[in-house]
């Protein structure tokens, strides 16, 4: 009856058949295998360099999604910086990034005509030029006038 405890000589485990013992190396097995499974899903994505998995399980743990009303399901109370692992993990959508533009004016833009702005756009006011304005109350005061003798 405890034919599998004694040949892996095990002397004590707490369970007295043959059929737990084997469970109970079983749960052992599967734990260890999505151990090392997630190990190496972390190291693919580069975390293990800036975190421990500890961290990266406690991250995990935190991740929770809820229904906000009839609206879809949206992460509820995480950090930039946990979002961020998830986004390592491709457990959630990257931002996308704008197109990055060439620097400089687009070749020949020197010699194009401008295109004229459509007429429904109200007319925008007429910029001053600079200086001092010519009717204001700030000018520079005259001299008196000199008596005439």
């Amino acid at each position: 009856m405890r034919y599998y405890k004694s040949a892996c000589e095990f002397d004590e485990t707490r369970v007295q058949d043959d059929y737990a013992v084997i469970g109970s190396e079983f749960c052992d097995f599967l734990s260890t295998l999505l151990t090392f499974r997630l190990i190496d899903a972390f190291d693919k994505a580069g975390l293990l360099e800036d975190y421990t998995y500890r961290k990266i399980l406690s991250v995990l743990i935190r991740a929770k999604k809820a229904c906000v009303g009839s609206e879809n399901w949206q992460l509820v109370r995480m950090n930039p910086s946990h979002l961020e692992i998830l986004q390592k993990l491709d457990l959630i959508p990257k931002p996308e990034e704008p197109p990055k533009k060439k620097p400089g004016r687009p070749r020949g833009s020197k010699n194009r005509p401008k295109a004229e702005a459509p007429s429904d756009q109200t007319e925008q006011p007429v910029k001053r030029k600079r200086g001092r304005l010519l009717g204001s109350k700030n000018k520079p005061k005259a001299a008196p006038p000199e008596p005439s003798t």
